[in-house]
């Protein structure tokens, strides 16, 4: 058996007190999905999103640090009032997810 791991994406998982609509609208202008974005049980917002497959394929983000660097790089354009919902995050987490695995192999 061969043991495989491969990079698959990373979630940008943010939490906060306050609405998070204008702070997602705004990064999914610059080239993110919004996997989940709502009010929890708590009354805190929380939302996911990852960088999406248009702007993946066409900056060719396939390592964690490109799809990262394209993160920050969105979130340091933000305007003036998307920023500021992002400077009141309580939470903000990049999450990067691997794909490991077995294989048989003949060779």
């Amino acid at each position: 058996m061969k043991a495989t791991t491969c990079y698959l994406n990373t979630d940008l998982d943010l939490i906060a007190e306050q609405d998070l609509t204008l702070l997602v609208q705004a990064l999914e202008t610059s080239g993110f999905y919004s996997l989940h974005a709502g009010v929890g049980d708590d009354g805190k917002w929380y939302a996911t999103l990852e960088v999406n497959e248009a702007a993946d394929e066409a900056l060719h983000l396939r390592q964690p640090e490109l799809t990262i660097v394209a993160m920050l790089d969105a979130i340091e354009a933000l305007d003036a009032s998307a920023r500021a919902i992002w400077d009141a995050c309580m939470s903000k987490t990049l999450d990067i997810g691997y794909q490991f695995g077995y294989w048989l192999s003949m060779w």
